[in-house]
């Protein structure tokens, strides 16, 4: 997991780059694979699920 400061400084970094940017390899792994073969519902729960922790 990406600490808040990278997560915005890699953010900050992208701006212009596209219409996305999902910083982090994990993260851009999961991305694409929710994106493609996940509905959209299915996507946000499991994203749900696994944040729940984090505040």
């Amino acid at each position: 997991m990406l600490s808040p400061d990278e997560a915005a400084r890699r953010t900050l970094d992208g701006l212009g780059r596209g219409p996305r940017l999902v910083p982090g390899l994990i993260n851009r792994i999961s991305a694409q694979f929710m994106g493609r073969l996940l509905p959209r519902r299915a996507a946000i729960r499991f994203i749900a699920r696994s944040t729940k922790h984090v505040s």
